[in-house]
């Protein structure tokens, strides 16, 4: 879980007792300053809460470790201060491209994180506590991502921060090189400063930065534009993805759309429901006011085995579920139970618990000394992305006997 701000009296709470770090990344062979995602996970035994600016990225590029001059890890959203609950680790994303120190003149110190070809470790550390090591292996950029680095980004490194001061010239220099360069792994920054732009370009006019007001037909209109050039556009590949997406979730969100919001949230959580983003996306929905939990049924077939012969049969099983908001609920197959001094090991064979797992086999087989026979009962459970959870059951049946005709 994830805080903005937090109370002076949670602060003596704060510590690293029992806290484990682990760090990865999804690309391990990069260019010469090339953004990387590192994603850090937070585990601990007991509840804690975690000054996020505490943490810095240290980097070694084969002389020692140096501490990536950051103010901080640099947590966007405005993020300050982490939960992490036994069982429910934190997990964080870290974009390394270019550091930006403030110096004495006022100005920014741009430096990128790997200058030159080589291997680079990176490893994260929060007070006492150290995370392991992520190797980088750097290579000298070729062709157009030569070019792009050398004539652009280079003279530019701003381009790759959240610190760059844009003018509207710096907006086109910025779409020639988004068009000119297209799909190059250099892009990820550059295209989320130019789109945030253009967001505030087609939001000015109705009341952001005092500009004048408009009808919501209008706003519609233009800053659908400009989301839809956003949901088009190739953000370098799936490590960026989720971003792109966030972003516009976070558009929709500011700007009073709100169900179209939810809708993006659940698309972040469903493609990406383990990353950093699709935790923050989830907590987003939780905080939508969506209370209401999926409506799920379900029927087995066949419902009734004859004779009782000993034999597996195979059990298929129909889970329908709909939500409010969420499109794709979560279905799981939950437990599968019999009575009749049935042996579950033995008789159950071949379910996949935790998973949409349908197909199964149960024994036709009844001790013959109930009248009501053997009842296998079939719990399913459907849970949307707000985490609102529902269960419904279906029976099979191997009865005592099939009755007088």
């Amino acid at each position: 879980m994830l805080f903005a701000a937090v109370g002076t009296a949670v602060l003596g709470l704060f510590g690293a007792a029992s806290i484990t770090l682990t760090l990865e990344t999804q690309k391990s062979q990069i260019l010469v300053g090339e953004p990387v995602k590192l994603i850090s996970t937070w585990s601990s035994q007991s509840q804690q809460h975690v000054p996020l600016d505490a943490a810095w990225l240290w980097i070694d590029d084969g002389t020692g470790y140096q501490r990536h001059r950051e103010s901080s890890i640099g947590v966007e959203n405005g993020i300050s201060v982490g939960l992490i609950s036994p069982g429910e680790p934190l997990k964080l994303t870290h974009l390394v491209a270019v550091s930006g120190q403030l110096a004495s003149n006022g100005r920014r110190d741009f430096r990128f994180a790997w200058p030159t070809p080589g291997t680079y470790r990176v490893k994260l550390q929060f007070r006492d506590v150290e995370s392991n090591a992520v190797v980088l292996s750097v290579s000298a950029p070729q062709g157009s991502n030569a070019e792009l680095l050398t004539q652009q980004l280079q003279l530019r490194p701003e381009f790759l921060t959240e610190w760059a001061t844009l003018e509207d010239v710096d907006i086109a220099a910025l779409g020639t090189i988004l068009d000119r360069y297209r799909g190059s792994p250099y892009l990820y920054r550059p295209q989320l400063l130019y789109w945030k732009r253009k967001i505030k370009e087609a939001t000015w006019a109705f009341g952001a930065s005092g500009g004048p007001s408009r009808g919501e037909s209008a706003l519609d209109a233009d800053l659908g534009r400009v989301l839809a050039d956003i949901e088009a556009a190739d953000w370098t590949g799936s490590a960026f993805d989720e971003d792109r997406l966030l972003l516009i979730a976070e558009t929709r969100k500011a700007w009073g759309r709100g169900p179209a919001a939810v809708e993006t949230y659940r698309e972040i959580v469903e493609k990406y429901p383990d990353s950093p983003v699709g935790q923050y996306a989830r907590e987003a929905l939780a905080l939508s006011g969506d209370r209401t939990p999926p409506r799920v049924t379900v029927l087995a077939t066949p419902v009734s085995l004859w004779p009782p012969n000993h034999k597996l049969v195979p059990i298929k099983v129909t889970v329908q579920a709909s939500d409010d908001t969420d499109p794709h609920p979560t279905v799981k197959l939950v437990s599968i139970t019999c009575d009749d001094a049935c042996d579950p090991a033995l008789d159950i064979v071949g379910a996949n618990y935790g998973t949409n797992d349908g197909q199964f086999e149960v024994r036709s087989e009844r001790k013959g000394m109930s009248s009501s026979g053997r009842t296998y009962t079939i719990t399913y459970s459907a849970e949307d992305a707000s985490g609102n959870k529902s269960t419904a059951t279906t029976t099979v049946t191997v009865p005592h006997d099939q009755g007088k005709n």
